[in-house]
């Protein structure tokens, strides 16, 4: 049978990572394809970054993990963008090398640079910034969306993705922190799903009418 996750391996019975998601059993070919499947969960994140990355540019996966978001900006971005996978864990960097190394093949992991802070990123690079619950585990969360402000172009985007629940023993962001902390900031869209929010964000020097179907 085949992992679950899709990633092409072949799942022997004797060695298959069973987990049960959303009620079904799944049979994957490891753990790390079990984590990125949970992952992929999100669907309304990947229809934003379909809509709004494009071939050839650069974007940040903040909080990669398992590497199921830094996996699709690759697919979009192409043999010609840059990827920068960005986790404080580095056993979730080494999750997600190889999990894109099982995807991909052993080259694909030489097509994104991780890293474990976005600090080294240039000034104005950025095309897409994915924050995936990082702001909610932040102990200074102004100083991350001023470096989110600092990361990306003129006319980038940001798409912004916390639990509304206690994580890491760092207190939730409350309503009116959730408002503040974007409150120059232009919101294009936003939501919830369960304990998750989210926001989809513009630089402020981003003119009404002038963002990209």
């Amino acid at each position: 049978m085949e992992c679950a996750e899709g990633c092409g391996c072949e799942v022997r019975k004797d060695a298959a990572h069973v987990r049960t998601i959303d009620g079904v059993e799944q049979i994957f070919c490891c753990s790390d394809c079990a984590d990125v499947f949970q992952e992929g969960r999100s669907v309304e994140v990947a229809e934003a970054l379909r809509r709004y990355v494009l071939a050839g540019q650069t974007t940040v996966d903040h909080g990669c993990g398992a590497g199921y978001y830094t996996q699709l900006l690759m697919e979009f971005v192409g043999p010609r963008g840059t990827v920068y996978a960005v986790d404080a864990n580095p056993e979730r960097i080494q999750q997600a090398r190889r999990h894109l190394g099982c995807r991909f093949g052993p080259e694909a992991p030489e097509r994104v640079r991780f890293l474990d802070t976005t600090r080294s990123i240039p000034e104005s690079s950025v095309d897409l910034m994915l924050s995936n619950n990082v702001l909610c585990c932040a102990i200074d969360r102004l100083s991350e969306v001023k470096e989110m402000m600092r990361l990306l172009r003129p006319a980038g985007y940001a798409y912004v993705r916390v639990n509304s629940v206690r994580v890491k023993g760092v207190a939730p962001i409350e309503d009116r922190e959730w408002k503040a902390l974007f409150s120059g900031w232009n919101c294009l869209d936003e939501g919830a799903a369960g304990t998750m929010r989210w926001k989809l964000l513009t630089r402020p020097t981003l003119t009404e009418g002038s963002t990209r179907p």
